[in-house]
């Protein structure tokens, strides 16, 4: 089945490393048949893309490390409730953020279950 993730890429520094990174991407996720990932080809052109995608992570991370002057951000809208999520490299630099709700206040507008855990 499966869990599909919007997808978003950004990519700062010199254009020529930028695209460099781009080919490198590409050349990295190549389908067993020698073509193009259509998804990866997607999110490099477009900036975006609505995908399973489950190794993205990895395969920038494997060659981030070769484009040390740019810097790559992908983030991450998932199916999950609350699957927001952000990650960036540059160079062998690597963090990542997930997006964290805190919890209501108002005793009013809690659920009975929060109420609860407090």
């Amino acid at each position: 089945m499966g869990y599909y993730t919007a997808y978003g890429l950004e990519i700062y520094g010199n254009s020529e490393e930028c695209e460099a990174f781009e080919k490198d991407l590409l050349e990295f996720t190549k389908e067993d048949d020698g073509s193009y990932d259509i998804e990866i080809q997607e999110l490099i052109n477009t900036g975006g893309t609505y995908a399973k995608l489950y190794d993205i992570e990895d395969w920038i991370s494997a060659i981030a490390g070769r484009h040390p002057n740019v810097l790559i951000i992908l983030s991450g809208d998932g199916e999950g409730n609350f699957d927001f999520w952000e990650s960036r490299w540059k160079g062998d630099k690597y963090e990542t953020q997930k997006a964290i709700i805190p919890p209501f206040e108002t005793p009013e507008l809690k659920t009975q279950s929060e109420l609860n855990n407090n």
